[in-house]
This record gives structure tokens, sequence and C-alpha cells, in this order.
């Protein structure tokens, strides 16, 4: 089978995918290709699509093979003999069928496969591996020599071999599934071990839900939650609901989400209208459950099939819950729902980068709203229900698509305690510390406030304060010396006892002394924050053998002492900068003697 790419260096893409496929299909034919072809494509939706622009254009059959075909198209596909066929298929044509006449394999390059995100999983759109591009390749060659057209770059770099399932996947199914069979996931023997922290992080899930209890053996609710079509996150939020009336929309959600979209992608101004007077609020939510409880307007573009099917599902979550199905006159509260979803799953809350409005964050990943989604510009915060991944632009970036967005206010993250909140630098305003409170999420700013610090926090802010000579001076500089002279008296053996550290020793004191609030502060007096380090009677002559400033004429200096080297470094402070004369200094008898002014460093003779 001999191999060409259609691209340069690009990884496979979804962009204009049809377009470029149906050129290399036209080409091949113009080109004289008499075998049959398949092409490769990612899923049922983009089979569709071209199919409907195909069909009927070519002089040859034009036949759709995926999961949700019937028997009969499913034959004709791999009929042999007759005419000359195009089949546009998923990977199900990779392993599983055989189809004898092919001579030309075209493959998008492209699969939709399950993976791993934010606890669950999700079905997205990813490059093929190597390993599975050789496999198609191979289709072409089964019974004579063949082409196989690559629609992506000879440089682009895939994936060795696809992942296991058991490697990509949220196990929470597979450990219910092995409860519900009364055999613990546990004693099963797989050819890939299970990874150790997803089967943990899949008991806590079920446990949480109240579908596993304590020894991991499943529960009654958990025998109805098995059989159901539904992804266990789902299944949680839909327990998180605070009534049945919510309970019955997060259903009706849940079904849809399992689906392919109601509405297929709308087609100019007109449809855009309809939709927005039938369904003012710019929610996906909202318009799912709408769509899924009463049929749009005929001008919109819905897709009776996946209604359909989505209804079918909804019912039959509820019955296994024991909901009835909601009354015709019933409304969807949405607010309610949407702030049990945001406190029961709040990884699901994403907020619009500042600077990068097209992108929105949730501190763990990024995605990008779809073109499909109706969440508006102005929005600055949502809920992402169901995403999807693409390959970008060059070799390795990866788009991810939030495809079901509800806006929500952006003061939801700050109520329900989300993001880190810091505390800036303090500052006295008149007479009283004040803090400004800053909250962040997702690495954006989201609100400050000024605020008195109160317990802990004030202490902490009159220590940095103190420390800075801006409150009860001259306590912090006298602090910084005491502490200062008592480290070195030990360091040189004077004295017995424990090293200290201002700033530590501060707050011990100020919290011994009962500061709560400000006005605790009026009445602490600097001679409170004496520290009781040298005795007094040996103070003065210490710090004359070890002064920590010198005072000499034109200049100031700062003494630094490094006992175990027995040096002494005088750090320029102002005045003159020229290095200080040694006769001028403590004797330091067998002790090193450097100056330092600005980087440079010289020792003193």
């Amino acid at each position: 089978v001999v191999v060409s790419y259609s691209e340069r260096d690009e990884l496979p893409r979804l962009d204009r995918l049809g377009e470029r496929a149906a050129r290399v299909v036209e080409q091949a034919l113009a080109e004289g290709e008499g075998g049959d072809i398949l092409l490769f494509l990612p899923g049922k939706g983009e089979i569709q699509q071209l199919y409907a622009r195909l069909h009927g254009r070519l002089p040859i059959d034009c036949i759709a093979l995926h999961a949700g075909v019937s028997n009969a198209e499913q034959d004709r596909a791999l009929a042999e003999g007759g005419v000359q066929k195009l089949i546009l298929a998923t990977n199900v044509a990779e392993t599983s069928l055989t189809i004898p006449g092919v001579t030309l394999v075209i493959d998008s390059g492209l699969e939709r496969r399950s993976h791993h995100r934010n606890g669950r999983s999700v079905l997205a759109l990813h490059p093929i591996s190597e390993a599975a591009a050789e496999q198609r390749r191979g289709r072409a060659g089964r019974v004579r020599p063949g082409r196989c057209i690559r629609l992506w770059g000879r440089a682009a770099r895939l994936e060795l071999v696809t992942p296991p399932e058991v490697e990509r996947e949220e196990l929470t199914d597979l450990v219910l599934a092995a409860a519900a069979a009364d055999q613990p996931v546990a004693t099963l023997d797989f050819p890939t071990p299970l990874p150790a922290h997803r089967v943990a992080q899949a008991h806590e899930r079920l446990q949480r839900m109240g579908a596993l209890d304590a020894a991991g053996r499943i529960t009654a609710h958990g025998r109805a939650l098995f059989p159901l079509p539904l992804d266990p996150l789902f299944a949680h939020l839909i327990s998180a609901m605070p009534d049945a009336e919510t309970q019955r929309g997060m259903i009706d959600l849940c079904a849809t989400l399992d689906q392919r979209p109601l509405l297929r992608p709308l087609q100019g101004v007109e449809q855009y209208e309809a939709l927005q007077a039938w369904e003012p609020q710019p929610c996906d939510v909202t318009t799912r459950i709408r769509l899924l409880r009463e049929p749009p307007p005929a001008g919109l573009p819905l897709d009776p099939e996946s209604r359909q099917e989505a209804r079918r599902s909804a019912a039959q979550i509820r019955a296994a819950l024991g909901h009835p199905p909601p009354a015709a006159d019933e409304p969807f509260v949405r607010d309610p729902l949407l702030r049990a979803t945001a406190e029961a799953l709040p990884e699901l809350l994403f907020v619009r980068r500042e600077r990068r409005r097209e992108a929105l964050g949730n501190g763990i990943e990024e995605v990008t709203p779809a073109r499909e989604t109706r969440l508006p510009e102005e929005a600055e915060a949502c809920l992402v229900f169901d995403q999807h991944s693409l390959p970008g632009r060059g070799t390795l970036q990866t788009l991810n698509l939030a495809t079901c967005c509800a806006p929500v206010p952006l003061r939801w993250v700050a109520e329900l305690g989300l993001g880190e909140v810091e505390d800036r630098e303090p500052r006295l305003v008149a007479g009283r510390i004040e803090v400004e409170r800053q909250r962040r999420y997702a690495g954006r700013h989201l609100r400050s406030e000024a605020l008195e610090p109160t317990g802990a926090a004030l202490c902490q802010a009159a220590s940095t304060l103190i420390l800075a000579g801006r409150l009860l001076a001259p306590a912090g500089a006298r602090l910084d010396d005491d502490i200062g002279a008592w480290n070195l008296w030990l360091q040189l053996g004077e004295g017995e006892g424990m090293p200290a550290e201002a700033e530590a020793w501060l707050l011990a004191r100020l919290t011994a002394l009962g500061v709560e609030v400000n006005d605790d502060l009026a009445l602490i007096d600097p001679a409170d924050l004496l520290f009781a380090g040298i005795p007094a009677w040996q103070r003065e002559a210490f710090d004359a053998r070890w002064p920590q400033r010198l005072e000499l004429p034109g200049q100031r200096l700062w003494c630094d002492y490094t006992p175990a080297r027995r040096e002494v470094l005088l750090r320029h402070a102002e005045g003159r900068k020229e290095p200080p004369n040694r006769l001028h200094l403590p004797a330091w008898a067998g002790w090193r003697v450097k100056y330092q002014w600005a980087s440079k460093v010289v020792t003193l003779r």
C-alpha cells in the first residue's frame, strides 16, 4: 500500500474536513481509481454531512457505515462486485469489518474516543495513533496493491498506540459494574493494571453518591443507578438537586448531554433570530431542557432522532428514580438548578480570562466556548456541563471546546468560597489597621475589599507595621536591635538560650497581650514589647565590642557577623563610599573585616 500525505506538517484536524475529503475523492476518481474507496471519518455527524454533499454527485455508489446504520446498509457496504463504492466509515471499519474491494483508503486521521477529564469520561475528538493509522492503511491492501491518502502532514507527531480504556477513562462505571456483580474490582485481573488512584477516586465518588457503602458493597440506590444510560457524574448531579422539580430538570438536561445536539447547526440570520424569539434566555441548559420538553418552531433545524432518543433516556431515568414526567405547564426554574450544580461540582464553574476574552478557566483547565453554544460574550462566569477536544494548529496543540454552557453571576465564585484569598500589605488609615483582601479564581482577580483584620490576621498586620516603624515606634527598631544582639550573643558563646526571630516573637507577644481588634492596640505601649535578651548590666559593654551599626565621621555602616568564619561584613548605609580606616573600627582581634558598597566587596587591612 503506497502512502501519501495531503498536508505539509499539520496534525489531523476537523477544519474544512468535508471540503478537503471531497476534493481528494474527486481527484482520485479523475485519475481513474477503479476500486472501492474507504474514507475514514471521526463520527456519524461528519459522515452525514459529507454524504449529503457527495450523494448523487459522483458516478459511484455512496454508502454510510457506522454503528447506527441498518443491517441492509451494512450488507450493501460489504457486498463484493457490482458498482464501484465510496464507503464513508467510522473506525468500525478499522478492525471489525473487512471490505474486500477497497483499493484506496482516505484517512482523516481523527476518531472520537473516551478519556478522563475532570473526574469523568467524556467522548472527544482525537488524532489517531500511529498503530491505528497503519491498521487503516492496511484496509487498502487486503486482496491487491492499493493506495492510502492521509489528510495530515508527514511530520505530524502521533501517539505510538492508542492508550487502553482503563488508562484513559474514569473508572466509576467499572467499579459500580463490578459491585453490581458482587465481584469487587480489586479481585479482577486486567491485561493493563487499573490505576490505583482512579480506583480510589471512583470508590470515593460512588460512596458520596450513596451507590456504595463504606465497605464498598453496592447499595439499593446503586443497583437502581447501575442500569441507567447515565454517566455517574450526572447521577451525582441529579442526587444533589434540592427538590423534585430541579431533579426533573437535571434528568432532562443529562438525557440531552448523552445524545447528539438536539438542534443541527443553525444556518443564516433567520434561524438565529427564530431561536432567540422562541427561547430568549441565552443559556444552553435552558435551551436543551425546553427542546426536550416541547418541540421548537418549524423554522429551527431540529434533529428528531436525537430528540426522540433523549426523551426515551429521560423517561427511563425518571422511572428508575421514581419521578413522574414533568407536567405540561411545569416551569423550569433555572437558578436553583445551577446553584446546586456549582455547590456539588465547583470544578464545572469557569470564569473568563481578563485579557483573552475568548478563553475560560477553572484553575484546572482552559476551554473555549464552541461555535454552537449560546453563551453571551458579556458573560463573565458560566457552568460548563459538556466539552470536547479538538486538535489545534501545528503538531501538538489541543483545543478544549465548551459545548453546553450556562451563564451564572460572577459573585457565585466568592459566595461559594472558591479560589484563593490574599491579604495585601497592611496600612494605617486614621490610626486604624486595614488590609486589602483580594480573591482570585483561575488566575483572575475577582474583587478587592478593604477591611479591618481581627485575631491572628490583625496580629500579623500589626507586626508588619511595627517592624517597619509605622506603628508603636520605636518598638520595632529596638526589637530588631535587641534580637540581633541576642542571637549574636548566643553564637559567640557569651550566654545560653534559644535564638529568636523578630516577627515570630512579636506575633506571639501580641497574641499573649490579647490583641483581637484594632481598639486593643490603643492599650499597648512600646514598653510592652521589650525583648528580655542580654542582661541589661552586660548590654552596653557587648554593644561596644560588637555593634550592629557604626557611626563614623561622614559615614554610617551596618555590621553583619559570621562567627563560624570569624568574619565581619561592613555594609555601606550612607555617607562617603570609601572603605573605612581599620584603626577607626572596634578591635575585632583575629577577625577578617570586609567592606561592601553596592556589589563591590574589599578586605580591610
